[in-house]
């Protein structure tokens, strides 16, 4: 059982390595062979040196036969902490939409970019550049 003091890697690596056991401790070898993975890949995810991403963890994890959805938590625990988002600012504002679409325009040496944020303007945009067709005429 992990250790509930233990950060979210070494948690992570103590089920993934209990698991392992549980399904007959396979050799590194073994499960790269199964999984795509380098056995060196494995052997840092299972010493605690590294985290691969998601994909290679799931492979790994069903290849053992465990909880995906366990795992998975195990894993976004260490994401978040590798590599955290920002935090909502509290405001209650809206966070700024990202870009629908990007215009990019060469005239001579400048460049002019526009950026579009409204779904509808977009639309509008690429019916003007792309305007349905009316019919086929035969």
């Amino acid at each position: 059982m992990p250790d509930p003091s233990a950060g979210p890697l070494e948690r992570l690596c103590t089920e993934l390595r209990v698991l392992r056991r549980s399904s007959g401790d396979p050799s590194l070898r073994t499960i790269a062979k199964a999984t795509g993975a380098s056995h060196t890949t494995i052997g840092n995810l299972l010493n605690g040196t590294s985290c691969p991403s998601w994909e290679v963890v799931s492979r790994i994890v069903g290849h053992l036969g465990g909880d995906p959805v366990r795992f998975k938590k195990l894993w976004v625990a260490v994401r978040d902490l590798s590599d955290p988002l920002p935090e909502a600012d509290g405001t209650g504002e809206e966070p700024v939409p990202r870009p629908l679409m990007k215009l990019d325009r060469s005239v001579g040496p400048r460049s002019e970019v526009l950026w579009i944020y409204d779904p509808n303007l977009a639309r509008q945009v690429l019916e003007s550049f792309f305007p349905a067709s009316e019919g086929t005429d035969d």
